[in-house]
């Protein structure tokens, strides 16, 4: 019982790390100027254009 919730613990804090390494991530991309959130946008849209084109 004490080690599956030990294995419980451990999958718990990996879950939270890699949720926060997400978070930084996003924020790292959010605070870089503007011309390189719009030009990854760009990117963006024309991947979700392919995605439907190709459906």
């Amino acid at each position: 019982m004490y080690y599956t919730y030990l294995a419980r613990r451990k999958t718990l804090f990996a879950w939270l790390a890699i949720q926060g390494g997400l978070a930084t991530f996003v924020t790292s991309q959010y605070l870089k100027p503007k011309s390189q959130l719009s030009a990854l946008g760009r990117v963006y849209r024309l991947q979700q254009q392919n995605a439907q084109a190709s459906h």
